[in-house]
């Protein structure tokens, strides 16, 4: 038998499939802690701007407009980001409901479309001294850890697949050198 042949496990590899998950998770992270720097708009966050969106309540009614006329306008000045919005098809049934809870430094307002019967959560957070809108993007998910939610079990799992499928390997060769050796006596 060849070294290789002679090794149970080839560790290099089974730690590199340990780590990549986590990896993968800084890499995440270090990628939004760069994008925060970029994601806002100065312009956006002006005296004008910090008295006019001074609390939650004043962004979520303006939303609510918004919405209704679907004015991309005022849309890109609630959320204040350098990246333009979508074009919106108007919605004027759409109402501002109840604000569901408050988690963490984002307040969840629910939107009720009552045409469709369809429910819009919608998200509100203080960034430099003045309230904002965040879409439900990839930042939000990460800001307010909701990534973890879904990574965690995913990591998990899958550490859980790289161990049941490392064991499986090492049984076979165990099993496969006692077969050896057992042909070698007889």
């Amino acid at each position: 038998m060849t070294e290789m042949e002679n090794k149970l496990i080839n560790w290099k590899w089974f730690v590199i499939l340990i780590i990549l998950p986590v990896l993968i998770g800084v890499l995440f992270i270090a990628g939004m802690e760069f994008y925060r720097n970029y994601r806002y708009d100065l312009g956006y966050f002006t005296a004008e701007y910090a008295e006019r969106y001074n609390n939650p309540g004043s962004v979520a009614r303006s939303l609510e407009v918004a919405l209704q006329v679907a004015d991309t306008n005022l849309i890109a000045e609630l959320n204040g980001m350098r990246a333009r919005p979508k074009p919106l098809e108007p919605n004027p049934s759409l109402i501002l409901t109840i604000l569901i809870e408050v988690k963490e430094d984002y307040f969840h307002y629910l939107y009720f479309d009552m045409a469709t019967f369809r429910r819009h959560p919608h998200f509100i957070k203080e960034v430099d001294n003045r309230w904002v809108h965040v879409p439900g993007d990839v930042y939000y998910y990460y800001d307010s850890g909701e990534w973890m939610k879904f990574y965690s079990p995913l990591a998990i799992t899958y550490w859980v697949l790289v161990c049941a499928v490392s064991l499986g390997i090492l049984f076979f060769r165990l099993t496969k050198r006692a077969r050896v050796r057992m042909m070698d006596v007889t």
